[in-house]
């Protein structure tokens, strides 16, 4: 019985085996795509990228059509994480492993791409872990198929072309931009904080230009927001990139090079598709940030994923204060919007919700101190983790609230999936508590064991929230456009009751309000998407469990992102890391280097891996 073999059967316990993450991709091996294209009926269609990944080619009219019958699976965490985070993607490949392990092709898992600068640079790896990983996770991490060094490749070309024209002597400035007002950033897919701020010179003088990771880079959010290469050239071509001198907006499509660009980024726009350890499907393509962005993979990887396979597991970043919410207000928002680039067919809504509830987390949110803060390893603490159960009924009923059940979150089709249960006072502690609200829950033990073994409790309930259709109607927490709010109204009458708890307190520096006013006036209704930390409700990240009452949300700035149509409304003290700059002891510098024989048929010569 090989390996794998035994995974599938539960015979390997990783706990017990004390394997690392990159023991377990080597020793199961790299595994050809073909059988996977082939299960799924896209053996003609896909592009090959390699034996291990495959790129889908995306026919707009033929996905419009993808049946109604498809159901989205969102999951996302329900307590505030660690900085090493909630385990939602191991959580989602346990999910699916599961799904398919009973009925092959039945599930399929719509994932964000690594961002590289936190793979490499901090966390060491976003491909899931334990028996719950993506297979050549190793290159997953980065560079992957090279989509995001598309997106940074053309923000420099943006760049070189408009500092050609400030340059040109011959045509004099043409669009009169003024050289101290240069708007967009470049794009860089790694921790590079001494790249934020840069000084480039032009005939006009010097230009201050910053630096921006590329999760966090509005062309990424054009990139991930479009439906098809229509409204991706329209997005790329409404990005502001300066001011003129007498202040308007000098937009990228004014540079008159915006369909080179569009050619440019056909290929990276196809979604990829890869899969699990075990084998099972998955789509990874673009995906944001959740604390400046939508936390979400492209809205292309949801549509392909409706059409392959009846249930589509989409994973939401950070909590789902940040990414369960953008889930719904922006990226099914805009999947569901009107335009003239894009037959919808039918509505699409979040059929079922899986949360992740860590008792890592929870002990966290609990003000439990860790015994090593590093690997934030705590102590058994059942009282702790009660304590943070505060911060878990937040969640809870803010996810119950899309559904119309806000003061009932048993009653919204919303499951838990249980991790680090490892103390059964503690698991008892969670369980008494969702058992009470009347939540299905189910312990998820697909990184010890495999989802095959692991997830087929989560896999059950997921079902069974599905089939039985419980609870309201999906809905947003608001449509700005159909309600005609502005951005301070969004901010006051739905974010911030949604933080803290039905209250709304705010508070702005000094001329923000105002800003924000004037964009309104001048740009009209549009989601806000916020960035703020990730690690609370509140704008501070030590407001665990959950920000005092009477708290007050400070609103430190607001800009429109012309290109993705969006608001981004920044909250707390400082600017949010759009260029973090952070390398942890788990990053790049430790990392081991594992040459491609060795590496059972990966290609690609020398390949760095992450946690041990």
């Amino acid at each position: 019985m090989t390996f794998l073999e035994q995974v599938l059967e539960g015979k390997i316990n990783n706990i017990e085996a004390g394997m690392n993450d990159t023991d377990i991709q080597l020793k199961i091996g790299s595994k050809p795509i073909e059988p996977v294209l082939a299960a799924l009926g896209l053996t003609d269609l896909a592009e090959p990228y390699t034996k291990l990944f495959a790129k889908i080619p995306f026919d707009a009219s033929m996905y419009a059509q993808a049946s109604s019958e498809s159901n989205f699976i969102g999951v996302t965490s329900l307590a505030h994480p660690t900085p090493l985070g909630s385990g939602k993607t191991s959580a989602s490949i346990g999910l699916l492993d599961a799904m398919n392990h009973e009925e092959y092709g039945s599930a399929i898992y719509a994932m964000r791409q690594p961002s590289g600068g936190v793979s490499w640079n901090r966390k060491g790896g976003a491909g899931g872990g334990g028996f719950a990983q993506i297979s050549g996770a190793m290159i997953v991490n980065k560079p992957f198929l090279g989509d995001f060094y598309a997106i940074d490749n053309i923000s420099y070309e943006i760049m070189a072309r408009a500092f050609a024209t400030m340059d040109s002597k011959k045509a004099g400035n043409p669009h009169e931009i003024d050289p101290n007002r240069i708007e967009m950033a470049l794009s860089m897919d790694c921790c590079a904080k001494f790249a934020a701020d840069i000084m480039a010179k032009s005939r006009l003088g010097e230009s201050n230009i910053k630096t921006q990771i590329t999760t966090a880079h509005e062309l990424l959010k054009v990139f991930s927001l479009s439906r098809n290469l229509a409204e991706l050239e329209e997005g790329i071509g409404n990005i502001t990139f300066a001011y003129k001198t007498n202040g308007k907006p000098v937009y990228v499509k004014e540079l008159e090079t915006v369909p080179a660009y569009v050619s440019a980024l056909a290929m990276p726009f196809m979604p990829n598709i890869a899969q699990t350890l075990l084998g099972s499907p998955v789509i990874i393509h673009g995906g944001l940030f959740g604390n400046v962005g939508t936390g979400c993979p492209t809205i292309i990887s949801q549509l392909v994923g409706e059409k392959l396979a009846k249930y589509v597991i989409v994973e939401a970043g950070f909590s789902a204060d940040l990414g369960f919410e953008k889930l719904a207000d922006i990226q099914m928002y805009m999947l569901n919007r009107p335009s003239p680039h894009f037959d919808i067919g039918h509505k699409r809504a979040l059929d079922a919700v899986i949360g992740v509830v860590n008792i890592r987390d929870l002990k966290r949110c609990g003000q439990v101190t860790p015994d090593d803060p590093d690997r934030q390893i705590y102590p058994v603490d059942p009282a702790g983790v009660e304590r943070g159960l505060v911060n878990l009924e937040r969640h809870l009923k803010n996810v119950a609230g899309y559904y119309g059940h806000f003061d009932e979150p048993g009653k919204a089709p919303i499951g838990a999936s249980i991790t680090f249960a490892t103390n059964p006072d503690e698991v008892k502690v969670v369980t008494d508590y969702l058992d009470n609200l009347g939540v299905p829950h189910a312990i998820n033990r697909s990184w010890e064991m495999g989802g095959a073994k692991g997830g087929i409790e989560l896999a059950s309930m997921t079902k069974d929230i599905v089939e039985k259709k419980q609870g309201g109607d999906f809905q947003l927490l608001y449509n700005a456009k159909e309600e005609n709010l502005s951005p301070i109204q969004v901010l006051e009458q739905k974010m911030a009751p949604f933080y803290l708890g039905g209250e709304s307190n705010l508070t702005y520096k000094e001329g923000v309000k105002e800003k924000a006013e004037s964009l309104y006036r001048e740009h009209g209704p549009a989601q806000v998407i916020v960035a703020k930390t990730f690690l609370s409700f509140g704008d501070q990240d030590n407001l665990v469990p959950v920000p005092e009452p009477g708290y007050a949300l400070t609103v430190r700035d607001m800009r429109y992102e012309s290109g993705a149509d969006v608001y981004l409304a920044e909250l707390g003290l400082k600017p949010p890391r759009l260029m973090p700059g952070k390398v942890t002891v788990d990053g790049t510098p430790k990392d081991k280097v594992v040459h491609v024989t060795d590496a059972k048929g990966w290609p690609g010569g020398f390949l760095p891996y992450g946690q041990d």
